[in-house]
């Protein structure tokens, strides 16, 4: 009797296993889809969208604020696809009744090691370094208390740097080709180096602070934010800088400088140095475009303000026959 007890406690401990597993191999694999940024910017922008497209992002996942189950996972796809493919072959699972926390951040290649993040895995700070000119792009959200049917997770991304441009107006009134205008060695000469994007409540919003490298001061003299030239802009017309740049956002001034050389043909007739103070600060999110004018002012122009008349009279240079 024993042993037949003993056996039926086993069948039912088999029994117990197996039903628990079959409900396990129907729990829905966690997948990652449909990616978007919002921002419509021109063809040469360093920045996602345009030509450059959001391809890839890292995942970071938590459930119940403790449990990390994704950890800077690489995930890629295009935008708009219904799903993104996880790189590594990471398999995590809805469970029922849970708390999902998800967040991801875009163009890392340069801030692997410089993502914090709490308990869970889920990032509170992340730091930059505006040399490397790389976007950055970071997008959170969270489910609670999940049921079915579970949905593919959809990040919708925001920008977190600011990008500037530069256009160039010649505002030299009438079409002569002889003459044009160079802007030259365009920077701004003061944008903060390096700082910490610190994330406010596990949410995609957040404030830059600070310099993160200790060494190193917030605004560093020997960083400058170089865009270039603008060359040969004719009377009446305009061009805009063809590099546009990504910059840590701030409400300090920043100063620009460049040098304007007008020139007839080939031949640079006047050069001068220039030094402004842009007074807007930068936001977070938002594109700027510089404009600096310039006018070769008044036009040459030639007169006669009487007819020259015939003098009479005798005079030391008449001739007398």
């Amino acid at each position: 009797m024993k042993k037949f007890i003993l056996s039926a406690a086993i069948l039912a401990t088999l029994a117990s296993c197996n039903y628990n597993n079959t409900i396990a191999t129907n729990y829905e694999a966690i997948q990652f889809g449909n990616a978007f940024v919002d921002n419509n910017v021109r063809a040469t922008d360093p920045s996602y969208s345009g030509t450059k497209k959001l391809t890839e992002i890292n995942v970071y996942g938590a459930i119940n604020g403790t449990v990390n189950i994704f950890n800077a996972t690489p995930v890629g796809g295009n935008v708009g696809d219904a799903t993104w493919t996880i790189k590594d072959g990471t398999t995590q699972y809805w469970i029922e009744g849970a708390n999902y926390e998800f967040a991801a951040v875009a163009d890392v290649a340069n801030l692997t090691t410089d993502v914090v993040a709490n308990a869970g895995g889920i990032p509170t700070s992340l730091k930059y370094d505006a040399a490397d000119q790389g976007d950055i792009l970071y997008a959170y959200l969270s489910r609670n208390n999940v049921a079915a049917p579970y949905s593919v997770v959809d990040f919708s991304f925001k920008h977190l740097l600011s990008k500037v441009n530069v256009t160039f107006k010649n505002t030299t009134v009438g079409d002569v080709d002889d003459y044009n205008i160079d802007v030259k060695d365009i920077k701004i000469t003061n944008p903060y180096k390096s700082a910490t994007y610190e994330i406010t409540n596990n949410s995609t919003n957040g404030t830059w602070s600070g310099a993160w490298n200790e060494t190193s001061a917030v605004v560093d003299v020997n960083y400058a934010t170089e865009f270039g030239d603008i060359l040969d802009v004719k009377n009446g017309k305009d061009a805009t800088i063809e590099t546009e740049m990504l910059l840590i956002p701030t409400t300090q001034d920043l100063t620009i400088t460049f040098t304007v050389d007008i020139c007839n043909g080939d031949d640079v007739i006047t050069s001068t140095d220039y030094s402004k103070t842009i007074t807007t600060g930068l936001l977070q999110g938002c594109s700027y475009n510089v404009t600096i004018s310039q006018s070769l002012g008044s036009k040459i122009q030639f007169t006669v303000s009487e007819n020259p008349e015939w003098l009479s009279g005798t005079n030391p240079g008449e001739i007398v026959l």
